[in-house]
């Protein structure tokens, strides 16, 4: 790269790391208001949300990187041409499409990174999201517990009240939990004390003595008094989480490739097909955002517009929920994922070459307006025929 690319990049980089660092924020705390919501007011569960915002980075990444260089790339040559540097470049002899090569330098390179991202650190960064929010759940048993709160969670109902005498003394307590297999276990006692398990990462309810009632599958139902009877509420260590891959988005790309014709249990190949095929059309689209952004800014000479970003906004808008769309419907096994994933693909990048073209050509098109002028233009057509 010569110096004319260096200045370039320059221009680039600064709106790139602040959109990216922007959009990553925003989207961060919009998701940590969520979580503080669904774990209330447990000290032990606040703990996990800064660890599951931290494994949510890599699902943003996905998002951010294209938003941040299309932002990036018009901005920085939609500076370059309000200042009539782009003119000068080529009364240089260096046209729009050489000055294009330092933002698809910085494209490729964003395009290894996202690959990464898609392959690796989303899928170990899903499934580590998904089991933190496991262990806050857990914890958040054990402090409402404490505070004697009415808790639902799950298949597990129950309510205890704190006891005046002792720290961790509960005054009656009732619990209903519906078991994986069918069965329902519904306990009630007069009292209990709320402990630490000698298994680390769990708490545990000790009954003073209570009843028990206990419901198979087959319909029959026994009634136990007890004595005493110890239930652990907190089933939050790791080894107790399922493993990874239960569904197909916690899976890298070497995994969907080998396990396409023989998914795991519970995930069918169409789930397979949709998300490799989706990842890479997710990631090839870093490759459309610098010619479509740099043809839009570089349209309209110094006029000042807001036209040409928000037209550029929607299409790249449209652009990935189109994509998520056809994905949905290649998930359910209604639609090809080759025809319906690549086609609307493929269509873009089409139109985001033609697009660029006609800048290129300096045929005076401006893009925003296409839509509006174009109707236009058949209706005269038609009313000078008729």
């Amino acid at each position: 790269m010569d110096r004319i690319d260096r200045y370039i990049l320059s221009h680039l980089a600064g709106p790139f790391f602040a959109a990216l660092l922007g959009a990553l924020a925003l989207l961060s705390l919009e998701r940590m208001l969520r979580l503080l919501d669904y774990v209330g007011k447990s000290k032990n569960a606040i703990a996990y949300v800064f660890d599951m915002l931290a494994n949510l980075i890599p699902h943003y990444l996905g998002i951010a990187l294209p938003a941040a260089l299309f932002i990036a790339c018009y901005v920085g040559y939609r500076r370059l041409a309000q200042t009539s540097e782009l003119a000068a470049f080529a009364s240089l002899g260096r046209g729009l499409a050489r000055l294009t090569v330092p933002a698809m330098v910085a494209a490729l390179l964003l395009t290894a990174i996202s690959a990464y991202v898609h392959s690796n650190m989303q899928p170990y960064g899903r499934y580590a999201y998904r089991q933190l929010g496991f262990l806050a759940a857990n914890a958040s048993i054990a402090a409402a517990v404490e505070s004697g709160a009415f808790v639902e969670l799950g298949e597990i109902t129950f309510t205890a009240e704190k006891a005046e005498d002792e720290p961790s003394g509960l005054a009656r307590v009732f619990v209903h939990e519906r078991e994986d297999d069918g069965a329902i276990r519904t306990i009630t006692s007069k009292g209990g004390a709320l402990l630490d398990s000698p298994e680390a990462g769990r708490s545990q309810i000790d009954f003073t003595s209570g009843v028990m009632l206990a419901e198979g599958q087959d319909g029959d139902r026994s009634v136990i008094h007890f004595g005493g009877l110890s239930w652990p509420i907190q089933r939050g260590a790791f080894n107790d989480f399922r493993p990874r891959g239960a569904t197909e988005r916690e899976l890298t790309w070497p995994e969907l490739l080998v396990m396409r014709d023989s998914p795991p249990e519970g995930v069918t190949r169409d789930q397979l097909l949709a998300e490799l095929h989706g990842r890479a059309a997710k990631t090839l689209t870093i490759l459309l955002v610098p010619l479509l952004a740099i043809a839009l800014a570089a349209t309209g000479g110094r006029a000042r517009s807001s036209w040409p970003l928000a037209f550029g906004g929607i299409a790249f808008l449209v652009h990935i929920q189109v994509l998520q769309f056809a994905e949905g419907l290649a998930d359910l096994g209604k639609l090809d994922p080759i025809l319906g994933i690549w086609g609307p693909f493929a269509l873009s990048t089409v139109l985001v070459l033609w697009l660029f073209w006609r800048v290129w050509r300096g045929v005076g098109f401006e893009p925003s307006f296409a839509a509006i002028r174009l109707p236009r233009w058949r209706l005269g057509r038609v009313g000078a025929t008729g």
